[in-house]
């Protein structure tokens, strides 16, 4: 076996051990990702928009994170909007009316009906901030439905916007009466019309929507085409749309960046969906309406090594020393085991003439003591 197949076989040993550990302790990893998940969301928060100080307090932000622990992840999604509300009524109260529209609009539109695809808004922003945009609309065409692009979209919208807010927050935390609709303007003009935003939704969308038609298709291999198709998209896309609204885009970060997040994507078909292309099988059959054919593709994993622990007890000397210091009918009796031989002899000693002969050894040093106690009485007298 080469160096290449141990590091293979290895690495499907940590996958199958992976796996079972998440399908025993799911009950505990699940309420900690999510607990995980909503501190993180509402820490970045907080450092985008930090202008309502009791909502940056560690007890609050700790015991909201524990309580959305215990709640479904559309729970977090609506806690998340809460404190982006808060915190930018605190800035505007015109931004606030803005902020509470656009998360109305999400929320009817959309999350109502599809609450599994809230952790896609919630890491789209994260994704942002860790310079790895292109990862959400891969992972949404591999693991996602034909619907969840809106969920990557509405995730781009909130995070342009609280940039938007933050790089405009002389202008928007200003006290003056008579520019109330100059305000609401102002926020509308900066959310619709905003260039960067719409490259990045179409970008996204299209990748999205290309990685999960191709996974789909009855082709060999086809997680890996879907993944490096939808990459080549993805950055296509935006250069022509830096290209055309001059969004002043990094091109040598993109392509980093693009590269990287194929490597993410890699690593979760690596666990979602692994199959063994060398073993597939065509099946042909039919029934009283219909011929069925079908193509069986294996699974590629690995059984855990079964290793099993046995512990021997030996006695302690302390233990020793107090049996040895009790009475000779009162220690416990050690029968020989029956592959023991006599002395001298070819025979084995059976286990129930063991045990006999020391019921017998116990009843006479019984009627020993007894005599000698006998004897001691007479004298006495």
């Amino acid at each position: 076996m080469t160096e290449t197949e141990r590091l293979y076989a290895r690495l499907l040993e940590i996958k199958s051990f992976l796996t079972a550990v998440f399908g025993r302790y799911e009950a505990w990893i699940l309420p900690l990702l999510r607990f995980l998940t909503a501190l993180v969301t509402i820490l970045v928060i907080n450092r985008t928009l930090p202008y309502m100080d009791r909502l940056s307090k560690v007890p609050l932000v700790l015991l909201v994170s524990l309580v959305c622990s215990l709640l479904p992840m559309a729970f977090t999604l609506l806690v998340a909007g809460g404190f982006i509300l808060l915190n930018v009524y605190d800035l505007s109260m015109e931004a606030a009316l803005v902020t509470l529209a656009l998360l109305m609009v999400m929320y009817l539109l959309y999350f109502r009906f599809t609450p599994r695809d809230a952790v896609l808004v919630l890491l789209t922003p994260l994704a942002f901030l860790l310079h790895i945009p292109c990862v959400m609309p891969l992972i949404a065409g591999l693991l996602g439905s034909a619907a969840s692009f809106l969920a990557v979209a509405c995730g781009v919208v909130i995070y342009v916007f609280l940039g938007y807010i933050r790089t405009n927050a002389a202008f928007l935390g200003s006290s003056a009466s008579d520019d109330m609709l100059a305000k609401v303007r102002y926020c509308l003009d900066g959310l619709l019309n905003n260039k960067e935003m719409l490259v990045y939704i179409a970008a996204f969308t299209l990748t999205m929507l290309l990685v999960f038609f191709l996974r789909h298709l009855p082709l060999d291999y086809s997680w890996t085409i879907a993944i490096i198709a939808g990459a080549i998209a993805d950055v296509v896309v935006l250069l022509i749309g830096d290209l055309f609204y001059e969004t002043q885009m990094n091109i040598p970060g993109t392509l980093f960046s693009s590269v990287f997040c194929v490597l993410i994507a890699f690593i979760i078909q690596f666990f979602a969906f692994h199959l063994d292309y060398r073993r597939a099988e065509n099946v042909q059959f039919e029934d009283d309406e219909y011929y069925y054919y079908v193509r069986a593709l294996p699974k590629v994993n690995v059984p855990l090594r079964n290793i099993q622990v046995k512990k021997i007890h030996t006695p302690m000397k302390r233990e020793i020393e107090e049996e040895e210091m009790l009475p000779a009918y009162k220690r416990p009796h050690k029968s020989p085991s029956p592959g023991i031989l006599r002395r001298g002899g070819s025979q084995s000693i059976p286990q129930g003439a063991a045990e006999v002969r020391g019921t017998s050894a116990a009843k006479e040093a019984r009627s020993a003591l007894n005599e000698l106690r006998g004897m001691n009485d007479r004298r006495e007298r």
